[in-house]
């Protein structure tokens, strides 16, 4: 429904490192994923910490402690950027409500695109 829309996926460690095989969580979303499609959901391996690596409203996103999932709060991050690359959302994942909340966010997003390409 929003073809405009890609997710990218970085695949790490359980200490934030890039994975390098990416076969089996590429699988995992064929399986168990209703409606995967590889051209909109990227599987990517590289430094996501680089892509953290910013502050917004005062707090920065590559934040350390016992309390996040590996020790480092962007491993549980999902943000929303619009397509001239300006932050929208910074939500955690962690949650089901959390992932339809960003879905509703993102369908809002789409919603504003269609507006201005009618006017």
């Amino acid at each position: 429904k929003m073809k405009q829309v890609r997710i990218i996926s970085y695949v790490t460690d359980g200490n934030g490192n890039p994975v390098n095989d990416l076969s089996t969580t590429v699988a995992s979303l064929k399986d168990n994923v209703e409606g995967y499609d590889p051209d909109l959901w990227l599987v990517v391996s590289g430094d996501a910490q680089s892509t953290y690596d910013f502050t917004h409203n005062g707090q920065k996103l590559l934040q350390q402690g016992k309390e996040y999932y590996g020790g480092h709060a962007f491993q549980e991050l999902m943000l929303l950027l619009d397509k001239k690359n300006h932050l929208r959302m910074v939500l955690s994942g962690k949650t089901e409500g959390m992932v339809r909340r960003m879905r509703d966010n993102i369908a809002l997003l789409q919603k504003q695109y269609d507006k201005e390409r009618k006017h």
